[in-house]
């Protein structure tokens, strides 16, 4: 059972934007102000100011600064090399220092629910964020469940660390965009990722219904079945090239790291 539910609401557009807080009683409060700089975005709040920078900051060949307190250099969010993705580009894990800790995220889609990140703080789980599914004019809306014990720092890092990869990632440029949208993704190999101790934040109704998860699978084996039966040499190409693609990634990440 969730302890605690914070709601949070983002407007403006690319060149600008608020994400606001809702409080007990249900007013909207500003958090977050973003806004645009020559050299790259601004976020600020009334504890922290971070500059999310226009072009990545190449630290040595395992990391990449993406953003950094404009106060205290140490506190930071950066990029560190993971390992070779199936297409042999490089993938990254994604982690914010900030006051002598780390934290980091993994996201998972939770189908017509939307999309969480599940937030880590020294390796241990802190709050899940879930991005609601449908959006107006590009602008999200959000909730982040946590245990009633957290501290006001670590909601304010859960909250950090998700709008920093949000800012530095292409989605930005779509804010305020005159459009619907709604989506939904079912990560059903990520699914591991959402442990005991994060879906004891979670309630319910935030988890896909045990039939919704039966059609997301039934779904997939549908798809493959029918590239068995119609397209068999299709599907087993497709399966060998992956395959071959995923023993490739493995063989460049070990001689990339070895190298150092």
């Amino acid at each position: 059972m969730c302890a605690k539910i914070i709601n949070l609401r983002q407007r403006g557009n690319s060149e600008g934007f608020v994400i606001e807080k809702e409080d007990q009683t249900g007013s909207w409060q500003t958090y977050f102000t973003v806004f645009h700089t020559e050299e790259g975005y601004k976020l600020v709040s009334q504890n922290s100011d971070y500059i999310v920078y226009r072009k990545k900051q190449i630290l040595n060949k395992f990391e990449e600064l993406i953003a950094q307190d404009t106060q205290n250099s140490s506190n930071k969010f950066i990029r560190k090399f993971k390992k070779f993705d199936t297409f042999m580009s490089k993938s990254y894990d994604s982690i914010l220092y900030r006051s002598d800790n780390f934290f980091s995220y993994d996201s998972v889609g939770l189908g017509t629910k939307g999309y969480a990140y599940l937030i880590k703080k020294d390796y241990t789980p802190l709050s899940v964020a879930i991005v609601k599914p449908f959006k107006k004019n590009n602008n999200f809306k959000m909730t982040l469940c946590c245990t009633e014990e957290i501290s006001e720092d670590d909601i304010e890092s859960s909250l950090l660390i998700f709008m920093l990869s949000y800012i530095s990632s292409s989605e930005i440029y779509d804010a305020g965009s005159f459009k619907l949208e709604w989506s939904a993704t079912y990560s059903i190999d990520m699914r591991k990722y959402l442990t005991k101790e994060f879906r004891q934040m979670l309630t319910n109704d935030m988890l896909p219904s045990k039939i919704e998860s039966m059609i997301w699978y039934i779904n997939g084996l549908i798809i493959m079945s029918l590239f068995l039966f119609i397209k068999p040499d299709v599907l087993i190409f497709g399966l060998t090239l992956s395959l071959l693609l995923i023993i490739a990634g493995k063989i460049r990440t070990y001689y990339y790291l070895k190298e150092d």
